[in-house]
């Protein structure tokens, strides 16, 4: 598992996404790259995101109770 920030990919994917690669041990090669250019190409919005913990079993309660230390962490590293 990698955590990476989010930034990497949408302020600048041409650095972010080889960073994202290199943190999960995969090659970045031409064809990555090329298939990049096509979803930084993407109109925004032609492709949105949509989620349903229940899809999973899961309840938006139980999901904070399990990652209650990680987002403790995350707000202490995050911080300015």
């Amino acid at each position: 598992m990698a955590d990476v920030p989010y930034s990497w990919l949408g302020e600048d994917p041409y650095t972010g996404a080889p960073k994202l690669y290199e943190a999960i041990g995969a090659a970045w090669t031409p064809a990555e790259a090329a298939r990049l250019n096509g979803v930084v190409a993407r109109p925004a919005g032609t492709r949105p995101h949509t989620y349903d913990l229940a899809r999973y079993g899961l309840t938006r309660a139980g999901v904070e109770a399990a990652f209650a230390g990680y987002n403790a962490l995350r707000a202490e590293v995050d911080r300015p």
